[in-house]
């Protein structure tokens, strides 16, 4: 799959801010009317690579997230800037708005305190038949963030697709 020109902002730490502002880079240099994000440790199903909206004023959000940890599947109760579709000027007033909000003037910065990228704006859930999947691990950003946002469902060590959550694991994550 073709998926564009990579950018590489170089060694700028790891926090939220700078991730914003990567994306922020990324949707400023696209020339579609459309992005689509993506982030290195998600598994897409191609459903998700070939869905078409057609509203350029709305944060199409891809609902269906399992997240492997260890050997399990945990279930993903919210949302995320991981998995969406929006309109690209859309996008861009978005992360300009929220890191403004941020106080922030720098290009990159430390960790700091962000406002919702979603408040206050347009947004819908599309479901995906095919879940995404995300691998947590220790050197996640969020270390801890699967005790916040993720749940463990009943005798949920399988999924259609992907297979085992352990093969799953074994297969993507060499931790």
């Amino acid at each position: 799959m073709a998926l564009g020109t990579n950018i590489c902002v170089g060694d700028v730490g790891v926090c939220n801010y700078n991730a914003f502002r990567q994306m922020q880079i990324g949707a400023q240099a696209a020339s579609t009317d459309f992005v689509c994000t993506a982030e290195s440790d998600y598994l897409y199903p191609e459903e998700y690579f070939n869905r078409r909206v057609t509203d350029k004023e709305m944060f199409h959000c891809a609902y269906r997230t399992y997240m492997v940890y260890g050997d399990e599947y945990y279930y993903s109760r919210r949302i995320n800037e991981a998995a969406m579709i929006v309109g690209r000027d859309y996008l861009v007033r978005a992360l300009e708005e929220m890191l403004r909000g941020s106080g922030v003037t720098r290009t990159w910065h430390e960790e700091c305190q962000l406002p919702s990228l979603f408040v206050g704006k347009n947004r819908c859930r599309v479901t995906l038949r095919v879940p995404m999947i995300t691998f947590k691990t220790p050197e996640n950003m969020h270390k801890k963030h699967h005790k916040l946002s993720y749940v463990k469902l009943e005798d949920v060590s399988t999924l259609p697709h992907w297979g085992a959550a352990e093969e799953l694991s074994g297969k993507y994550y060499a931790g």
